[in-house]
């Protein structure tokens, strides 16, 4: 009850009815917040299909410990938790449109859900001036980073989950999918028609509409050949690198920037600023996460590392190790 409460609530700041429909014999709760739309299978007989004030069933649902029977009687909402009836008036919802949609797809990611939603926690606070964010799988070769060029670009591990194409979603989805139930081990991302689709476990669905529109230069952040010209590079003293890690503030997304010759290591909001003299060359501002760059150098027995930044390259033409890019446009 409380995780159908958490849901309802964060559904209701964009919209304010919701669905109940019968499903197999069972209750099937489905809400509308544009651009989502998710639906609930709940262990509940119902036979029935109606509208109700997401606000009005919220308070109806925290009177009680649990909904023991649920029914439509005399154009009103009645539940039961065993002990009393408690009623609520349906209100009349006839020109409100609940979109059907199938429940599978092409699959373009799967793995722990666990794991996706600490990832979107640490991408959340990043994207004040984005509304959506770009997936995309890249690797680690020959012992040098790769970048992407023109927008900022954040890389996580992500040796668990299997990937099929890129991946856009809409930052709306967000709360959405940080409400799914941590039961479920695994979240499943399908594609369908006008729709992408979170699955966790059988009984949480989520679909949010896809967006049409590309990013600004997109193609020069995830481009669609390989063999890519080198963007930007820097050759640093390793021992140099890891001091500048280590004193990064914990939490924080390193930002490597390379301009006319001079290179900086800061973070998103510019409070640790650190300008290194190194032989570089190019132009490129891209972010990482610092201990997945420590991680990446330390096997290296050399007093230099050289990060080589290039543009993120399809999938499908590259070996993955298991890096998930997530990239985000400059909109502000």
């Amino acid at each position: 009850m409380k995780r159908l409460t958490t849901i309802l609530k964060a559904a209701g700041k964009n919209n304010t009815w919701m669905r109940l429909r019968s499903k197999d014999g069972k209750l099937e709760v489905g809400v509308a917040a544009p651009p989502c739309i998710y639906i609930r299978r709940m262990d509940i007989p119902f036979d029935g299909d109606c509208c109700v004030s997401i606000k009005d069933f919220v308070a109806l649902i925290s009177r009680v410990d649990k909904i023991g029977k649920i029914d439509i009687r005399d154009e009103r909402l009645r539940i039961s938790n065993g002990n009393e009836d408690i009623f609520m008036s349906i209100p009349l919802q006839d020109k409100q449109e609940f979109i059907e949609l199938p429940t599978t797809g092409f699959c373009i990611l799967k793995g722990p859900l666990k794991e996706f939603k600490a990832i979107l926690k640490k991408v959340i606070p990043f994207m004040k001036n984005s509304d959506r964010l770009f997936l995309h799988q890249v690797n680690i070769t020959n012992g040098n980073m790769e970048g992407t060029d023109g927008h900022v670009l954040i890389r996580y591990p992500m040796n668990n989950f299997e990937i099929g194409k890129q991946i856009k979603i809409k930052k709306e989805a967000f709360p959405f999918i940080l409400a799914l139930n941590d039961k479920n081990k695994e979240i499943e991302i399908f594609e369908l028609d006008k729709f992408i689709g979170f699955l966790a476990g059988s009984d949480e669905i989520l679909y949010v509409s896809k967006s049409e529109d590309m990013f600004p230069d997109v193609d020069k952040v995830i481009s669609n050949h390989s063999g890519l010209d080198v963007v930007a590079e820097i050759t640093i003293s390793k021992e140099t690198l890891k001091s500048i890690i280590k004193r990064m503030p914990e939490g924080r997304t390193m930002v490597i920037k390379v301009d006319k010759g001079k290179v900086e290591f800061t973070d998103f909001l510019d409070s640790f600023v650190e300008k290194v003299d190194c032989p570089n060359k190019g132009k490129i501002k891209v972010g990482f996460d610092p201990l997945l760059l420590d991680k990446a150098i330390s096997p290296f027995d050399t007093d230099t590392v050289t990060l080589c930044m290039r543009g993120v390259r399809e999938p499908a033409t590259i070996e993955c190790d298991g890096i998930l890019a997530i990239v985000m446009p400059k909109t502000g």
